[in-house]
């Protein structure tokens, strides 16, 4: 995800994403009165704080192109200062652009986007860009049973019932006989047990 943005106020700015629902989601919080960026995950409404760096958070009036690479768990964020306005997202690449935070998280692999700003009277968002990564991309064929460590759609639902999709396999030597496999309310829902 690629975005470009001007904020011409102090306060804090932050880009949502993977959201579920008001009180789960993960975001990218640029901050000029505690003077940093941070990616924080908020599961069912208390906030964590995943990577901060105090740089500033952010220079008012200044123009930036920032990139979240989300890759399954691991999220990177890149930033480039611009002089002025840029006239298209696609003609800036990673490579040109400062790598500032890294993390690592589980907890939602898919949702939404959005944004917000806490005491921020005017924030400029100019474009933002939300690209699959290779693998996800339906034009591509890709062999996802060996793949899906890669990819960033790789979802499953537990729906009190097992897909098609799933099979169970048993060790032959094993005695004990066939595996027996349940759903049981333990951790953010159903999960198997």
């Amino acid at each position: 995800m690629k975005f470009s943005l001007q904020l011409k106020d102090k306060g804090s700015f932050g880009i949502l994403f993977r959201v579920t629902d008001a009180f789960n989601y993960y975001a990218l919080i640029l901050d000029s009165v505690k003077k940093e960026k941070r990616l924080i995950r908020v599961f069912n409404g208390k906030e964590s704080t995943l990577a901060a760096i105090e740089d500033g958070g952010f220079v008012q009036n200044q123009w930036y192109v920032m990139a979240l690479k989300l890759e399954r768990g691991m999220f990177n964020l890149y930033v480039q200062k611009q002089n002025k306005k840029i006239s298209a997202l696609k003609d800036v690449s990673l490579s040109s652009m400062e790598k500032v935070l890294y993390a690592f998280d589980f907890v939602f692999s898919s949702g939404s986007i959005g944004l917000g700003t806490n005491d921020l009277n005017q924030a400029v968002v100019d474009e933002i860009v939300v690209d699959p990564l290779e693998c996800t991309d339906l034009a591509t064929t890709v062999d996802t049973h060996y793949h899906t460590h890669l990819c960033n759609n790789f979802k499953e639902g537990f729906n009190s019932y097992f897909p098609d999709t799933w099979t169970s396999k048993d060790d032959p030597d094993d005695v004990k006989g066939e595996s027996q496999w349940a759903y049981s309310s333990t951790y953010m829902g159903k999960v198997i047990a």
